[in-house]
């Protein structure tokens, strides 16, 4: 009888065997769902990090742009700013009703740049004396991110 009691006391139960697995099952679907949930948490992020950065990027260009040229050569319609130049007409405009379009006008066939692709929700500039107010909103996964600026310009 001893030889039988020395011989069990290095095996593990059905019972035993039953709940590590069990633990080990909760550990690894805990771990998995930690995991999801920061991949998800981190996409999200990133898809808000770059709608930020390309309206800002966005927004510095249009500026730039506007603050080079004089009241007079600068037109804004409804969706469109337009400046007039010596070398041709550059404008902004809303292409296809979800991209933010720069066209430097260079004679050149399709040197237009996509300042915002497939995220821009809206483009509203609007004159007023003596400069140029606009807004871009832009959106996606249900993140929306609104940039606004104000460029005074010279006579």
């Amino acid at each position: 009888m001893n030889t039988a009691r020395k011989h069990r006391a290095g095996y593990f139960t059905l019972i035993e065997t039953l709940l590590f697995l069990l633990a080990v099952s909760i550990l690894a679907i805990t771990a998995v769902s930690m995991l999801y949930y920061l991949y998800r948490s981190w996409d999200l992020n990133r898809v808000a990090l770059d709608m930020q950065r390309d309206a800002t990027a966005a927004v510095v260009f249009l500026e730039h742009e506007l603050r080079g040229a004089e009241e007079s050569e600068v037109n804004v319609d409804t969706a469109v700013i337009t400046i007039n130049t010596d070398s041709g007409n550059r404008r902004f405009y809303v292409d296809g009703g979800d991209t933010l379009m720069f066209d430097p006008d260079t004679g050149a066939a399709n040197d237009e740049v996509p300042l915002i692709r497939d995220r821009l929700v809206s483009f509203v500039p609007e004159e007023f004396d003596g400069g140029v107010r606009f807004e871009i909103v832009v959106e996606e996964d249900d993140h929306r991110v609104k940039v606004q600026g104000i460029v005074e310009q010279r006579n």
